[in-house]
């Protein structure tokens, strides 16, 4: 028979997994839905809760960066984007441009197409409502030290849950 995909009761559970810091495996479908795949996160990943505006990481269950965050402005439309994805390179010194800006980071590393995790300089204050006026366009902000901190300790194909 054809196998059903319920994409939030998956995303539930990998949330719920993830957040009381357990291993799980999941079935991610082809484009055409017929072989699933079992994947496993493990307890390495970096936990981006939207609605507390903070980056967790843990390395092997422990955890060992908490930071406040700014994400995408709600205002203008520019929501983070929620799901499941992994860190898909690092880079160092890069300047991001985009539609109306153009921002020198000094770690960069990338999740979903355009979205990426990196530093922000310019900004004097993280954490709190920021997101909700004077957001990011889509990327995740943390302070320089954060930003350094991170980059240092993660791997490329670093599991990241980003969620409300």
């Amino acid at each position: 028979g054809k196998a059903t995909y319920d994409a939030a009761t998956e995303f539930q559970v990998l949330k719920n997994a993830i957040i009381g810091h357990q291993t799980t495996e999941w079935r991610i479908f082809t484009d055409s839905g017929e072989t699933p795949k079992i994947q496993s996160v493990g307890t390495t990943y970096i936990e981006i809760n939207l609605s507390e505006q903070r980056l967790y990481y843990y390395e092997n269950g422990e955890q060992k960066l908490v930071t406040d965050i700014v994400t995408g402005n709600e205002k203008l439309k520019r929501e983070t984007p929620q799901g499941f994805f992994r860190v898909y390179g690092k880079q160092t010194n890069r300047t991001l441009r985009g539609d109306g800006y153009k921002a020198f980071v000094q770690y960069w590393m990338p999740i979903y197409r355009n979205i990426g995790i990196h530093d922000a300089s310019w900004r004097k204050s993280f954490g709190g409502a920021i997101y909700t006026n004077a957001g990011s366009h889509g990327c995740i902000n943390l302070p320089p030290q954060a930003a350094r901190q991170l980059y240092g300790m993660i791997a490329v194909h670093t599991p990241v849950l980003v969620f409300k």
